[in-house]
């Protein structure tokens, strides 16, 4: 007997592209004049760049060499200078380098805001997004990567829990699967029910499930109930996942995948 892989499901979705993003001329002056306000703090007397009205830049003195130059984040994976959604607030914060020893202060530049009625915040160095409606409810974590070997993009969106959900966006930005992270007992059912719709079924051993009607029942849906025979016991489990913000997590996946950059 052999252990099946992870249980994968395959959905494709033709969510509607995120309206274009820029940064506020305002946003940009604040930007601009803080970053040169914390240059002329450090030439002047080295001391570590503090919040101003002309900064927005926060040093944290406890983690940073206030003796160090102050830089910004080499080859961020998104354009702070751009933004990433209208109306989105530019934060930013100091931290030292990962290299030993320290070389650097380096800039790290976040936008927050509210997106179809969830609060999200963007990081810009390392080109993720964490989305939740509130602190004791669903929360995602999206970031996006580079294959190497292949030279393509592809994007996941996870929510934690004991059995970890996760929705992976294919290279060409528009195809996702549905996936839990488990294992599961060879030739048994898995099914998938979103809400109150039907439950949707196949075999461990087919691993796929090509239904499109499964993305847009999550759409609509803060519920989905999973069910799947567990190894080596051959035990049924049935958990139930909070799937809220799943609509708005899936496009803002997708702008971050068409804007992500990899060097």
């Amino acid at each position: 007997m052999f252990k099946s892989n992870v249980l994968v499901i395959t959905l494709t979705t033709l969510l509607s592209a995120c309206a274009s993003s820029s940064t506020s001329l305002t946003q940009e002056s604040k930007l601009n004049k803080g970053a040169m306000s914390n240059s002329g703090q450090l030439k002047a007397n080295n001391n570590p760049p503090i919040p101003t009205e002309q900064s927005i830049c926060v040093a944290n003195n406890k983690y940073i060499d206030n003796s160090l130059p102050l830089v910004d984040f080499e080859n961020s994976t998104l354009d702070y200078k751009k933004g990433f959604l209208p109306n989105g607030l530019l934060t930013c914060s100091v931290l030292p380098d990962s290299s030993y020893p320290t070389k650097y202060n380096v800039k790290h530049y976040y936008e927050t805001g509210n997106f179809q009625g969830f609060d999200y915040k963007v990081g810009f160095s390392g080109g993720y997004i964490h989305l939740s409606s509130s602190p004791n409810t669903s929360k995602w974590k999206i970031n996006c990567k580079k294959d190497a070997m292949e030279s393509t993009v592809t994007c996941s969106m996870k929510k934690l829990g004991k059995v970890p959900l996760f929705v992976h966006l294919a290279p060409d930005g528009e195809t996702t699967s549905l996936g839990l992270i488990t294992e599961t007992y060879p030739n048994t059912e898995i099914a998938v029910k979103v809400g109150n719709n039907d439950k949707i079924a196949a075999t461990s051993m087919s691993g796929l499930l090509s239904k499109y009607e499964i993305t847009e029942q999550m759409k609509s849906s803060n519920k989905l109930i999973t069910s799947y025979y567990t190894w080596p016991y051959k035990v049924k489990k049935v958990e139930v996942h909070s799937i809220e913000g799943f609509s708005a997590g899936l496009a803002l996946m997708k702008k971050l995948h068409a804007k992500s950059r990899f060097y």
